[in-house]
Parts: C-alpha cells; structure tokens; sequence
C-alpha cells in the first residue's frame, strides 16, 4: 500500500498536526444501490439490494478491521511529541446509523476513540454515485482509503474520483494488472510463482 504525495496533515501551531484519513469499503458504504439507482430494472434493483444486506457485515468487518489499526496508530499518538495525530473516519451507507455496531468487543474501543475526537461517522447521501461520493469524501479529509473490487473497473474509478494527492492504496498500474485474473496470472508466472494453472502439473 502506498501514499502519493499530496495533502499534509493539518494542525494548528503547538499541538501535533491531524491527519484525517477515510476508510471506504464499497458494499458497507451503500455503493452496490447507490450505483444501480435510477438506471436498474425493478427486480435487479432488488437483487442487488438483497446481496448488499447480505456482504454488509462482511464489508464492515474489513472496514473496522483496518479502523482498528488506524486508531491504535491514533491512541500512540497522543503522547506528546509531535507525533501526527491520526482522525479516523468510516464511511456507511446512507441509513446507517451513528452506533452501527455498538455492540462487539471493539465496541468499548470504538467510543473512547470517538470520545477523544479520533473517530468519525460519515455517510454517503442516498442515491449518491460513487464517485460523486468520493471526491466530497477526498475534499473533506487528507488520505481515503478505499476497499472495492477491481473488476469492471470499479477501484480504478474510486482512484480516480479520490485523486492522485489523497488516494492511500495501490497505483493505479497494479489496479489494472488485479482487474485482469489473465494478466495477474502472466505476472505471477513471470515472476517464478506458481499460479493455479501450473498446480499438479
């Protein structure tokens, strides 16, 4: 994962300067719909409501999980020493509420952070494109960092609409090799890795 040069932390004089990073996992985040609205038929709409009820817990679970890590990085940066001081935001979908997953054994975690001012909620208006979405995201904070599927191009227009100087995560030279299972395949077998096709061979 890498960071492109871009926005600094901001802060005022005296105290460590903030870095606002923003976790976006596409299905947690309502993208599935959101993307669909206004153009899918009736009973694909529906479809891709259901699957995205379905992934919820499985997109949050990968979204709190790199949350978790950002906020151990914020708590030991509360010492003192310049050290930058790291605000977490998590995007959701339009509906969810505030104290989505108040329950859970990080949940005593997750509200001290967002006690301390480390962790933020934010969520996509209903309806709203992705791109759309992460571009207000990418205005609002210095670093996003986005989880969705490389296929259809779908994560290489999240790096679009976030930008060169926000986006946290891969170049957009690996996002395409990863949206092709064929070239990954040809790199990894370059590279002397065994890939499936040479598998018992």
């Amino acid at each position: 994962v890498s960071a492109a040069a871009g926005a600094a932390p901001r802060g005022r004089p005296g105290r460590s300067p903030t870095m606002r990073v923003a976790l976006y996992e596409h299905v947690s985040a309502g993208g599935l719909t959101a993307d669909a609205a206004g153009t899918a038929a009736a009973a694909e709409a529906e479809a891709l409501r259901r699957l995205e009820l379905d992934l919820m817990p499985a997109g949050r679970a990968m979204r709190d999980a790199l949350g978790a890590d950002l906020l151990a990085l914020a708590g030991g940066a509360e010492r003192g020493d310049g050290a930058t001081r790291w605000q977490v935001t998590l995007v959701g979908a339009p509906a969810e509420a505030a104290a989505d997953d108040a329950h859970g054994p990080e949940a005593n975690a997750r509200r001290g952070a967002a006690d301390q001012g480390l962790l933020r909620r934010w969520a996509r208006r209903p309806g709203e494109p992705t791109r759309a979405a992460l571009a207000r995201l990418a205005a609002e904070h210095d670093r996003v960092w986005a989880i969705a599927p490389e296929t259809g191009g779908l994560l290489a227009a999240c790096r679009e609409a976030v930008g060169d100087g926000r986006w946290l995560g891969c170049g957009a030279d690996a996002i395409a090799v990863a949206a092709s299972k064929r070239r990954t395949t040809a790199l990894l077998q370059a590279a002397g890795v065994a890939t499936p096709h040479q598998v018992g061979a």
